[in-house]
């Protein structure tokens, strides 16, 4: 049975009788607590939130609910309810007329009107009363994009500066073989994040999704390379408006700038477009073809294009190219340890007392403090490594523990992402494809994310490994072989005592991205 619907004021006037009714029947000298201990209380509201009240303020409502009930505690109506005063009637007459004249004149510029034209009294008239009693007269104002006729005018603006806006959207991209049902195919997305002021597409790529991870991984990898922004600007998707992105970006000190209508975010969608319309065709013969057959292979054309098309052509607007106006980054990561973490996801696990261990997604991972035991601590971790978690306590770092036995090897609400520096077979007739065949010839002067390969030295591999003790993973092999690639040539053994330095302080338990960040000449980024 459904309850009854009350309206506001017998709702407020129930509220205020709840908020007095235990001391209705009692008596003078009775035990229980006073008014004034009830003062200090917040009572329950009709809009589910908690007030305060006065003791003086409930005598009041005790005194009327002992003489008139539930009607004594009603909220009085103003006297002149429903009549206009605010505004006289020969103002808001003037109103109306200059309203019905310029339709597209809003309340305040009808209000300066008058206060320019000398009339006694216009100074007084506030204009979200005028608003409302306009509307009231069914004389809104007309908006110019509601008009068939009226033509869309935008004003061009453009940051002063590289790194004091970015800019990111997704979009559907190109269709590719699934890996999970052969002979099916399935959709990709594209994420981009361009800068405002020099155009230059700073991250992103194709993903399996426009989830939260893929943001994550585009976003993190643009910072790293191209520094940190003052503001962010995107629409309100639910990736965008996560708590997980605010979080971050606010860590950052970055400003998330969400876009108030469809059409607000027109140059980032015309990158997306010219990325679009100069690629997909190609890229889909390309799958055609089965030259490309997964996301790899598909970032990899689509940032060669970037890189030694887009970013090295003149941009209409700004008159030279991308790449000229940003030649480096702008705020530049100081922290890479501290920045990886900010981008860690977390999650709360208590500590069983017996083994003193915690389970996260299937994976158990046991605690050498003891004295975690029962206690609720913070997990942070890599949705796509969950072999090694962070544990905090109290806003602190207590230590890094690795999975006993590792069921789960990434997030179950992740897909795998797309590995990064692989290169496409030479294809004629094709512009990606001559592209890619020079790049491979000669790697572009700035590194890119995801240029071409060239095979790691062995003695970066041996030290690493003689650092760590163990022998490197094949994931790990490639992050070495990216790594050379864009920062070699050097000297792997010039690094040893800087490793050495770090693994004697932070163990060994960390991504291998933390190690290598540590092996690259000063100033690369």
């Amino acid at each position: 049975m459904r309850d009854e619907h009350l309206d506001r004021r017998t709702e407020e006037a129930l509220a205020r009788y709840l908020a007095v009714a235990p001391h209705l029947r009692r008596r003078r000298g009775e035990p229980g607590p006073s008014i004034g201990a009830l003062s200090a209380e917040p009572i329950p509201w009709v809009d589910g939130s908690y007030r305060r009240r006065s003791a003086a303020t409930l005598y009041r409502y005790l005194k009327a609910a002992r003489e008139k009930h539930l009607a004594g505690l009603y909220r009085q109506e103003r006297a002149d309810k429903g009549r206009r005063t605010a505004i006289p009637a020969e103002l808001f007459a003037l109103c109306c007329a200059l309203r019905q004249k310029f339709p597209h004149m809003g309340s305040q510029q009808i209000v300066d009107t008058l206060v320019a034209e000398g009339v006694a009294g216009a100074e007084a008239i506030a204009a979200s009363t005028l608003r409302r009693w306009l509307r009231e007269e069914q004389l809104p104002r007309l908006s110019a994009k509601k008009t068939a006729a009226a033509q869309r005018a935008f004003v061009r603006w453009e940051c002063s500066t590289p790194g004091e806006l970015w800019l990111a959207d997704a979009t559907p991209g190109v269709f590719l073989p699934n890996p999970e049902r052969p002979g099916k195919f399935r959709g990709t997305q594209l994420l981009l994040l361009e800068d405002s002021f020099s155009r230059r597409l700073v991250g992103g790529g194709f993903y399996w999704n426009q989830q939260l991870p893929a943001l994550d991984d585009s976003f993190y990898r643009a910072t790293l390379g191209w520094g940190i922004p003052e503001q962010i600007y995107v629409d309100r998707g639910n990736i965008f408006i996560s708590k997980h992105f605010r979080r971050c970006c606010a860590e950052l000190g970055v400003q998330v700038i969400h876009a108030g209508t469809a059409w607000a975010k027109g140059k980032i969608e015309r990158g997306i477009q010219t990325v679009q319309n100069a690629t997909f065709a190609q890229l889909r013969d390309l799958v055609e073809r089965g030259e490309v057959c997964d996301l790899e292979g598909l970032n990899a054309a689509l940032w060669t294009w970037i890189d030694q098309v887009y970013h090295q052509r003149e941009h209409s607007e700004t008159g030279t190219t991308p790449a000229a106006r940003m030649p480096e980054p702008v705020n530049p990561v100081a922290d890479v340890l501290a920045h990886e973490q900010t981008f860690l996801w977390q999650a709360s696990r208590e500590v069983r007392r017996a083994g003193c261990t915690i389970e996260l997604f299937g994976n158990t991972y046991e605690l050498g403090d003891q004295a975690l035991a029962g206690v609720r601590v913070q997990v942070r971790f890599n949705p796509y490594r969950l072999q090694t978690v962070a544990i905090w306590y109290q806003g602190r770092f207590r230590q890094t523990v690795t999975a006993g036995a590792l069921k789960r090897e990434r997030h179950p609400q992740v897909s795998p992402l797309p590995e990064r520096g692989v290169l496409l077979p030479p294809t004629a007739f094709n512009q990606l494809s001559g592209l890619m065949r020079r790049a491979q010839q000669q790697p572009p002067q700035h590194p890119v994310a995801f240029a071409a390969d060239r095979a790691a030295p062995p003695r970066l591999t041996e030290v690493l490994a003689g650092v760590l003790g163990r022998a490197l993973e094949p994931r790990e092999l490639q992050a070495v072989r990216r790594h050379w690639q864009r920062y070699g040539p050097f000297d792997p053994q010039s690094w040893l005592p800087t490793l050495e330095r770090f693994v004697a302080q932070k163990g060994t338990g960390h991504h291998i991205a933390v190690y290598l960040d540590l092996c690259r000449p000063e100033g690369e980024l």
